[in-house]
């Protein structure tokens, strides 16, 4: 009798120990459910370098943003000019061009970049809706342009392999933001314009001349309309909830449409496989919830959720984020904070992770004023310190750069 009962107590503590998997592998998560905080350093899962891209030349003083990092380059640009700046890992400057103009082999508005070292090729999504990509060497050699679909509004872009890029297009999101609300029906109603688009969101092209090579199947529910809105000063403001669609993994890419619920691993020969999905649905909620795509860091998965709801003076959505245990599957209310910044939070979400080409490296922007007010208070320690008080009031922005720790790694 005794064995029997030790036998079932057994069993019930592998039961409640079991990573919270269904029975065909894909891990679920309860995203509605208050779970307890979990306080992680970020310099407990990452290593990180602070540098502020400068130089005794004001050529290559910039205020802008980072358009790509590389194994040894980031790639910014200054708003002010439109001067595309090349500089190495810990700062130094290499390289520098500026072609802003309207003409043929010129650029206006960067809105993506991607740069591929052994070509030497940067490729510079142009326009509101990057529907032209110009491509350049690193000291400004135009070589040529790659046309999309006129209707086209790139939110994101990958260096696929050796002869194609993967991007995806967000039109169908732009699309579903013309919205205006009917009091009368208690409906959105959508105004959608026919254009010249992609027939699906997930797309590779040609690195040579932008032709269509294949589109990847995602499952899509169209029915689902991830905008929130509200009446602001008389007129109806809309808002899209921005998630992160793609996200490059060591062995391929992790791949979503949130109205589906689901997340995907692409291999490279594009096949896919569901490995994370939300309950509940969002399509069951009101407001709508949604997870975006997570991203591994040693032992955890970091999940970002969103509520669908506009926040007037705010740029997106408001939202929290969750942190999950592989080995365990337990579940957190993620807080990272930092040891060299006093009192500071840290978003840790897919977005700081889509500049860089390598898989687990990150960069966060700190604004120059932000730091030095922070100095000033003695909220700073250790190398950011030194950094920050090394600088004046015209130097570069602040930038970590984040290489996440492996489990290996953070198991020592």
């Amino acid at each position: 009798m005794k064995r029997k009962l030790y036998l079932l107590i057994l069993l019930f503590l592998v039961i409640a120990c079991t990573p919270n998997k269904k029975d065909n592998g894909i891990i679920t998560v309860d995203i509605v459910k208050n779970y307890p905080q979990k306080i992680i350093s970020l310099d407990d899962i990452a290593d990180i370098s602070y540098l502020s891209p400068s130089s005794d030349s004001i050529d290559f003083l910039f205020r802008g943003r980072v358009l790509c990092v590389t194994s040894n380059n980031i790639i910014t640009c200054d708003n002010r000019t439109g001067t595309v700046l090349f500089f190495s890992m810990n700062g130094t400057p290499k390289h520098r061009f500026n072609h802003q103009g309207s003409g043929p082999q010129e650029y206006g508005h960067i809105k993506l970049a991607v740069y591929d070292e052994k070509e030497d090729e940067l490729y510079l999504a142009i326009g509101r809706g990057g529907n032209k990509i110009n491509v350049y060497t690193s000291v400004g050699q135009y070589k040529r342009t790659l046309s999309l679909p006129s209707g086209t509004i790139l939110s994101e872009l990958f260096l696929f392999d050796d002869e194609s890029l993967l991007l995806y297009d967000s039109h169908k999101l732009q699309d579903a933001s013309n919205q205006q609300y009917d009091e009368m029906t208690n409906e959105f109603v959508t105004y959608t314009v026919n254009k010249d688009v992609y027939e699906k969101n997930f797309v590779r092209i040609s690195r040579k001349d932008g032709g269509l090579l294949s589109y990847l199947n995602v499952p899509e529910n169209d029915a689902v309309k991830l905008v929130t809105g509200t009446h602001f000063q008389g007129q109806w403001v809309s808002q899209i909830l921005r998630t992160t669609r793609l996200l490059k993994k060591e062995q391929g890419y992790l791949v979503y449409n949130p109205e589906t619920d689901t997340i995907y691993h692409c291999d490279k020969s594009l096949q896919l496989t569901a490995v994370m999905t939300q309950t509940p649905p969002v399509s069951s909620q009101e407001p709508m919830i949604s997870m975006n795509i997570f991203f591994d860091v040693g032992n955890y998965q970091f999940i970002e959720v969103f509520t669908v709801k506009m926040v007037i003076g705010t740029p997106r959505c408001p939202s929290i984020m969750l942190v999950r245990d592989k080995n365990a599957g337990s579940l957190y209310t993620a807080k990272v904070i930092m040891n060299d910044y006093q009192g500071k939070e840290v978003d840790i979400s897919p977005r700081i992770m889509n500049l860089s080409d390598e898989p687990q490296v990150g960069l966060i922007e700190f604004s120059l004023m932000e730091l030095q007010k922070a100095l000033a208070a003695g909220k700073l320690s250790g190398k950011l310190k030194e950094l920050v008080a090394s600088l004046d009031e015209e130097d570069s922005d602040v930038y970590a750069l984040l290489r996440f720790k492996s489990d290996t790694e953070l198991q020592k």
